[in-house]
């Protein structure tokens, strides 16, 4: 399986279907001029958190980044070989992003719920229950994105608490991360199919 026929499935597992800023679209723009190769991945980078979501946040983000679609990848059965040409795709990614604006906006878990989340944990990293962020950030990425599709199916009846329910979903998420078991207590089967929960 090549990246760009990776690709397809990682951007509907991981990537917003609502439309993006001017911010982001003005991203995806620079992006595609400076690494034309991107193809495909561009798009499930700028989609990748919210879509109101200051586009200088994104390479500040990049390690959640980097972690969730690689655990991803892997869930979706890429090989060893598949991951590391993938890894080296988004690292091109990551390069091409050199120059970003200073950030205008800060994250608020309300109106950016997906990136302040994403924040919030890997800056955990030090903590000894951080590693739970790095097995479920994928899981629960990939949740986020499940409940905003089924929101947007019935939008009539969410309309503007979207958000807000996102962040409802989050804040579990967070608790989970930041009060759950250290993960030496969870079982390794269990680890195992957190990381590979598709």
């Amino acid at each position: 399986m090549s990246v760009h026929a990776l690709a397809p499935a990682l951007i509907d597992r991981l990537a917003t279907r609502r439309p993006l800023s001017l911010g982001l679209l003005r991203l995806k723009i620079e992006l595609e001029d400076r690494w034309p190769e991107g193809g495909p991945l561009i798009q499930l980078l700028v989609g990748f958190y919210d879509p109101t979501l200051d586009p200088a946040w994104v390479p500040v983000l990049w390690p959640s980044t980097q972690l969730t679609v690689m655990t991803s990848a892997s869930a979706l059965g890429a090989s060893g070989a598949e991951c590391a040409e993938l890894l080296c795709q988004l690292r091109r990614g990551r390069q091409a992003m050199a120059g970003s604006p200073p950030r205008s906006h800060r994250l608020h878990h309300q109106t950016t719920p997906l990136a302040a989340f994403h924040a919030s944990q890997w800056g955990r990293r030090p903590s000894r229950r951080a590693g739970l962020y790095v097995l479920t950030a994928g899981a629960i990425h990939r949740g986020v994105r499940s409940l905003e599709r089924q929101m947007l199916s019935g939008a009539i009846g969410f309309g503007s608490r979207l958000d807000a329910n996102l962040y409802s979903y989050l804040r579990a998420a967070r608790i989970l991360c930041e009060d759950g078991p250290p993960t030496h207590l969870i079982p390794a089967s269990l680890r195992k199919v957190l990381l590979r929960c598709r």
